[in-house]
């Protein structure tokens, strides 16, 4: 410890260290960065992520494991599903009461209600239909999960895909 600078004087108008002054307000910045390092740390370690962490502070305990995902390409006419996993964070159980399309083209493929205890995982399908006279496209489609938890009502989804639509065959013009 022979590197370390002593402290050799305080007074009202800060610290003396090692022959230099720091200020009271230039100790303060410094206890607040060690604060926000530490914060920072204990984020990550215990909620994977800062934005995680902030969710959970809002009261937002249902997270989903992509909330944008694609159903890929399919034919015009035809039914798909797509898969959520959503978890529970919270200390209680919610319940998923419903599914609120933002278009016509998705439902749910499970049966509702369902319950998801504390610190649990589960699985939720939506269905994707597409009507049989598309163009080909992209359809970009939403829905909201409709929740019991205090904080968070509505859970929002999104699901994207390639309709190939009708194509005209080289032998038929």
């Amino acid at each position: 410890m022979g590197n370390a600078m002593p402290v050799t004087g305080v007074d009202e108008q800060g610290v003396r260290v090692g022959g230099r002054r720091l200020s009271w307000a230039a100790i303060t910045l410094i206890c607040l960065n060690l604060v926000l390092i530490g914060l920072t740390a204990y984020a990550y370690l215990e909620f994977g992520s800062i934005l995680r962490a902030l969710s959970i502070a809002r009261g937002e305990y249902l997270s989903v494991d992509q909330a944008s995902k694609s159903f890929g390409p399919i034919e015009p006419g035809r039914v798909t599903a797509v898969s959520f996993v959503i978890t529970n964070r919270g200390d209680h159980p919610v319940r998923i009461l419903g599914y609120r399309a933002g278009n016509c083209y998705t439902a749910p493929a499970d049966l509702l209600p369902i319950t998801i205890a504390p610190r649990e995982r589960r699985r939720f399908r939506i269905r994707v239909a597409t009507p049989g006279s598309l163009k080909p496209q992209t359809l970009l489609l939403s829905g909201v999960l409709l929740t019991t938890s205090p904080g968070q009502r509505e859970l929002e989804l999104a699901i994207s895909g390639e309709v190939r639509g009708d194509r005209p065959s080289a032998t038929h013009p």
